[in-house]
């Protein structure tokens, strides 16, 4: 098994649906995030809104490090609903 988040705590944990209108993370105080996809998505870290079409194609895991990429993740679904399992770190 890897090892993650040497040395964070995880603080929080939240299950977000994904569907046709782009959805944001909630916590403002994580340094670091483990996200799980059930679905299919395309997300941006650049605080664009992605599209059904435009944005970065999810595998089934991201790791989000700092609060850049954390605030301004965005995750849209491409097909049917989808979910992410999102745990925050400290």
């Amino acid at each position: 098994m890897k090892v993650l988040y040497d040395g964070l705590d995880p603080f929080y944990y939240e299950s977000l649906t994904v569907s046709d209108i782009a959805i944001g993370l909630t916590s403002n105080t994580a340094r670091e995030v483990l996200i799980t996809i059930e679905g299919d998505i395309r997300y941006r870290l650049d605080g664009i809104n992605p599209t059904s079409s435009e944005g970065h194609k999810a595998g089934n895991e991201l790791i989000l490090r700092g609060r850049g990429q954390i605030d301004n993740f965005k995750a849209i679904k491409t097909t049917d609903d989808a979910t992410i399992r999102v745990t925050y770190f400290r």
